[in-house]
């Protein structure tokens, strides 16, 4: 249940909104997107489905359960969310040069016998 909470608060940072804005986006009350992000409450479905369109962000990023894994995957799983959200603003030129940067990180990190 707090999975749902914590992508939503990462969102909605990410997205340079307040709790008021998003609630007032939605037309939920701001105690309902403070309960949801605590993890005090858990969402309807189509409670989730407005908060995903809103953000234009996909399900899994709001209700991928981080909670059952370590910290570091923690911290992946959050920069994974941020990295997904940015790529979905770029334009199609610019993120064909993201891709392709990606790519280039991606060949660095594999260790040296390893193939594509």
């Amino acid at each position: 249940m707090r999975a749902i909470g914590r992508n939503l608060a990462e969102i909605r940072h990410h997205r340079g909104l307040t709790q008021e804005q998003l609630a007032d986006r939605i037309g939920l009350p701001v105690d309902a997107i403070a309960k949801l992000e605590r993890g005090a409450h858990f969402p309807r479905f189509r409670t989730i489905l407005v908060l995903s369109r809103d953000l234009d962000v996909p399900l899994r990023d709001l209700m991928d359960d981080q909670g059952s894994l370590a910290d570091t995957n923690n911290d992946r799983a959050r920069l994974e969310v941020q990295g997904r959200a940015l790529l979905r603003d770029l334009n199609d030129e610019l993120l064909e040069i993201a891709v392709e940067q990606l790519s280039a990180l991606a060949r660095l990190d594999r260790p040296s016998g390893s193939k594509d």
